[in-house]
């Protein structure tokens, strides 16, 4: 840290949560860092100093990374009849 800070760069961390390895952390590694890295670079660009960001994860649980619809009890509208 004390080379991080004499050499003046900015710092970008993502603390990886160790409660969901595998694919599943993977995957939250991945579009944390794709989501907020567009944002964080914007606020850099326009810094005028050095500056320590970090990343906050995205949620990985099931119910909010994904729906899933059963075509025959519940068609969507532009689904073709049977």
């Amino acid at each position: 840290m004390e080379a991080i800070a004499r050499s003046g760069l900015h710092r970008v961390q993502y603390r990886q949560n160790n409660k969901h390895g595998g694919l599943v952390g993977l995957g939250t590694a991945i579009a944390t860092v794709c989501a907020a890295l567009p944002h964080a670079i914007a606020e850099l660009e326009g810094a005028d100093g050095q500056r320590l960001v970090s990343l906050t994860a995205v949620d990985p649980s099931r119910h909010n990374r994904l729906q899933i619809t059963d075509p025959k009890t519940s068609p969507p509208k532009h689904w073709p009849a049977s």
